[in-house]
């Protein structure tokens, strides 16, 4: 009988999270946020029409390992490197979809293409997602139902950023946020959600704050009430349609070690997972780069015994548009801290803001600037 393949041995070194107020943490954090920057950069340079969307995954890994390898010698290769894999959805594509070598999905003119990615130092990530027109920008801005559905994310994400501060609650962010989407006649896709992270954990367990009012036969969210020190991944994903989303044709590709433990009977599946474990015992990865061969028969007996978790990719109803914007965010206690600053993308939407609370909301800044030292040290308003 084989042996059950068995996860390493975790030091206890990887479990520590004492959050961004540390100087050590802050430093890993800004790091992760300026390579996932710099590799944002590079794809969106890189979206003009022929381009291959499997060109476009490979620019953003690409460039993560390689700012990676480069910094922090003594950690592992598995230890920092890539948090998500870089996906390109296109137009109606929601997400996840992180294409095969011998893909051909091709940008063309006016597509809406949707870049997603993250880089991590140590377990401390820097998530971003963004979303361009080919073919537009300064000097020839995106219309039309592209224009609304972009501004929509956008504007909804500047949202989430002016109201996530400590004593807000996670309900008063969506009820501006589903305000906002409105404006634009355009509708957030179920299921995606702001929520908090903490180190080497994506996963949205905890003080969720959704994009819009869950059905009335599902169950309600609870309330958070945000504190300092927490990192939260602003996610706003939002349609041209209904919203809703389903899996199509389109392979899946990205997947994560669930750290479940089984004895893997074929000998392809434990080479598979031995390479899981080794090089992405914790982060979601792409199967892009493994043995195809292998891969094929490794995962199928993997996910059989449920010890990989699978991300299909999503798809709204053909014809419509769906945009994302994604931002990480440390709650400082100066307030909230961006590592991936995402520009105002150029639009000339047919809808526009009409909210007056809303416009008011969006006209404060993000994090107040700081004040200057007054020079001789005399008191505000003090007279000689």
């Amino acid at each position: 009988m084989a042996a059950v393949e068995h996860q390493p041995e975790v030091e206890d070194d990887h479990e520590i999270d004492n959050g961004p107020t540390d100087a050590t943490v802050m430093s890993k954090y800004k790091t992760a946020g300026v390579i996932t920057k710099k590799a944002m950069a590079a794809v969106v340079a890189a979206c003009t029409p022929g381009r291959k969307a499997v060109e476009l995954s490979m620019i953003g890994d690409e460039t993560i390992v390689k700012e990676c390898a480069a910094i922090y010698g003594k950690l592992k290769p598995a230890d920092k490197g890539i948090a998500f894999p870089t996906c390109i959805g296109i137009n109606n594509c929601c997400g996840h979809f992180s294409p095969m070598k011998d893909d051909e999905t091709t940008l063309a003119e006016g597509d809406v293409v949707k870049i997603d990615m993250g880089a991590h130092i140590h377990g401390f990530m820097a998530l971003e997602a963004h979303t361009v027109v080919v073919g537009k920008g300064p000097g020839n801005p995106a219309t039309g139902r592209a224009a609304d559905v972009v501004a929509a994310a956008y504007n909804a994400g500047q949202v989430i950023l002016r109201l996530l501060r400590p004593g807000n609650t996670s309900d008063d962010v969506t009820k501006m946020v589903q305000r906002t989407i409105e404006q634009f006649g355009c509708n957030a896709v179920g299921g995606v959600m702001s929520h908090l992270v903490k180190r080497w954990s994506q996963d949205p367990e905890e003080a969720k704050i959704m994009l819009n009012s869950v059905r009335e036969d599902a169950p309600k969210p609870t309330t958070y009430t945000f504190e300092e020190n927490e990192v939260y991944v602003v996610d706003v994903v939002v349609s041209t349609g209904e919203g809703g989303v389903r899996e199509l044709d389109k392979r899946t590709t990205v997947y994560r070690n669930k750290h479940n433990e089984y004895s893997l009977k074929m000998q392809a599946s434990r080479a598979f997972f031995g390479e899981v474990v080794k090089n992405h015992p914790r982060m979601h990865f792409s199967i892009r780069d493994f043995d195809p061969k292998k891969t094929r028969l490794g995962i199928s007996e993997c996910m059989k015994h449920d010890m990989l978790e699978y991300f299909p990719v999503l798809f709204e109803r053909e014809g419509e548009l769906v945009a994302q914007f994604k931002m990480t965010v440390l709650l400082m206690p100066a307030g909230p801290l961006l590592l991936d600053v995402v520009d105002a993308p150029a639009l000339q939407p047919d809808h526009s803001i009409q909210d007056e609370e809303i416009i008011e909301l969006l006209k404060q800044p993000i994090r107040a600037p700081k004040k200057k030292k007054k020079k001789g040290g005399a008191a505000a308003g003090g007279s000689a």
